[in-house]
């Protein structure tokens, strides 16, 4: 394997390292949104791990961090009947 495929990503795993799902993969793609990816020949296209780094980092942060769920309510008082 080369230097430039060990620094690269398939499209599977660059979208799952950047914790997008496939639909939502595709519909940036589509968009024009993801950085631009790379022809290995005899290979396909692969992303650059730092092009996608570099795209992540430029982000909002609403889409770059996963929130906790939120916490169970707390249960309520027992009514009286």
């Amino acid at each position: 394997m080369s230097e430039t495929q060990k620094a690269t990503l398939p499209q599977r795993e660059a979208w799952e390292y950047c914790g997008v799902s496939r639909s939502g993969w595709f519909k940036l793609r589509a968009q024009g949104l993801l950085p631009l990816p790379i022809e290995i020949p005899h290979v396909g296209q692969r992303w650059r791990k730092a092009d996608l780094d570099k795209w992540l980092a430029s982000l909002k942060p609403s889409r770059k961090i996963r929130r906790s769920p939120r916490p169970a309510a707390e249960p309520a008082e027992p009514v009286a009947v």
